[in-house]
């Protein structure tokens, strides 16, 4: 089905998933020491997890549910064969993925601390201008922490509180401009464009983030040995017609 794709939500797919995020932090904080030996292998190993982590087709047979992942080929595939369950996850109430899924959770939370860790160690001597691009991947990780524990209902909502926020910050940041010009953000024109990109691309992952996962619908599918996976859907139709053809190679294997 070419509107619905595995999610890295457990098995392998996750551990990979879970460390591509860790290097791409590595190479954020890299970054703040100019440290290029360790920012190009970190980006471009993020670069490669990532990929090779990314959902690529879920595909319903006589089989099970085939998930394949990997970008642009295919290098991991499971079959679920003996579905159980298949879980809409708008009809659950919060905290689904917590329940069923625990690896993204903890990799959300090391992206919270690493950032946050070294905060606490360089704030003396850290530029402020690059505060917004380090707290990039603890955004990320509390955003999906929230992701995790709503509804689908609720998440929405914060979305739309996000955008508005996001939108009244960048209105203040514009008229203080227009105001008292460059001088309010640093003595120095350099320093100031580094802010904005820093807070360009803070905005970009805000935006970026909680419109996919404002959008995406999730199924959960659980096997007969209590194995969970997530598959993502484009819309509340998709999720239909995914369970449907879930269901019924289910009743024809009973």
């Amino acid at each position: 089905m070419s509107r619905c794709w595995p999610l890295p939500y457990s098995g392998l797919p996750a551990v990979l998933a879970g460390l591509s995020m860790m290097c791409f932090t590595i190479g954020i904080i890299a970054t703040l020491f100019n440290n290029v030996a360790i920012l190009a292998p970190s980006l471009a190993l993020g670069l490669v997890l990532t990929l090779l982590s990314a959902g690529r087709s879920a595909d319903v047979t006589s089989d099970g549910v085939v998930l394949s992942y990997g970008f642009p080929v295919v290098v991991m595939r499971y079959v679920v064969r003996d579905v159980v369950k298949v879980l809409d996850i708008r009809r659950l109430g919060r905290g689904a993925l917590v329940r069923h899924f625990k690896q993204p959770l903890l990799v959300s939370l090391a992206l919270i601390a690493m950032p946050l860790a070294y905060l606490a160690i360089e704030a003396p001597h850290l530029d402020p201008t690059y505060l917004p691009m380090l707290l990039m991947p603890t955004f990320l990780g509390i955003t999906f922490q929230i992701h995790a524990v709503l509804t689908a209902n609720s998440y929405r909502r914060f979305v739309i509180q996000t955008m508005v926020i996001l939108g009244l910050v960048w209105i203040s940041i514009g008229l203080a401009i227009a105001i008292t010009g460059w001088g309010v953000l640093s003595s120095s024109l350099l320093t100031a464009v580094r802010f904005f990109i820093s807070v360009t691309l803070l905005a970009l992952a805000i935006v970026l983030y909680v419109t996919l996962g404002g959008k995406r619908h999730v199924v959960i599918v659980e096997s007969s040995d209590s194995r969970f996976y997530a598959v993502g859907t484009l819309s509340a139709e998709d999720v239909k017609r995914l369970v449907k053809r879930i269901l019924e190679v289910m009743a024809r294997n009973a």
